[in-house]
This record gives C-alpha cells, sequence and structure tokens, in this order.
C-alpha cells in the first residue's frame, strides 16, 4: 500500500478542462493515501495522476533550444534562462514554457 505519490512530487495530472496532462505539485496526501491534493487542485484521485514522461530536465539555464512559438507558428530560436521547479523553463522570449514546447537546435 502506501501512497504512489508524495508531497512536493513533480507530477503530471490529467485535466478534464483542457483534455490534457499538465505539469503539478503534489502538496499533500491525505490520510488514507488515496487523495493528493495538487497545487492546481484538490482531492485528486491516484488514477489522474502520473510521473511525467522527462523526471530529468532535459536543458538547463544557458542552453540554446528551439521554441515553438503559438504565435508565429513554427520553431524558433531561444536561451534556456532557468529551469523551474514544477518542469517548465524560463526562455528569453517566454517564462514557465513546458519540455513538450522546446527542442535542441539543430
Amino acid at each position: 500500500g502506501g501512497a504512489a505519490f508524495a508531497a512536493g512530487e513533480v507530477v503530471e495530472y490529467y485535466s478534464a478542462t483542457t483534455g490534457t496532462w499538465i505539469l503539478a505539485k503534489v502538496l499533500s496526501v491525505n490520510a488514507a493515501g488515496t487523495l493528493y491534493n495538487l497545487d492546481c487542485k484538490p482531492d485528486v484521485p491516484p488514477e489522474k495522476i502520473r510521473k511525467p514522461e522527462s523526471t530529468a530536465a532535459e536543458f538547463k539555464a544557458g542552453d540554446v533550444v528551439e521554441y515553438e512559438s503559438a504565435s508565429q507558428g513554427k520553431w524558433i530560436p531561444a536561451k534556456v534562462l532557468s529551469v523551474n521547479a514544477k518542469g517548465t523553463y524560463d526562455l528569453d522570449c517566454k517564462p514557465n514554457v513546458p519540455p513538450a514546447k522546446i527542442r535542441r537546435s539543430a
């Protein structure tokens, strides 16, 4: 038994609102270890939580990458300024970018 996820752990939460998995952080686990309070939603059952696909940061501050810009409709050059606790990246062009929107420069 026991909880599958620990307080402070970065997880992915399935959001019914957006229909996608989003990064979240476990704030606490209830006494029975059956529900999780996430930074984005309380009382989440474990079937709506999973470990992120990439647990280690793929990029580090100073890395030159390409960012998938929705406004420009293409990949653009960017630089990683910092890695955030929730697994997102602050780029020189945009903060809190999820890893799926970043790739290594060709």
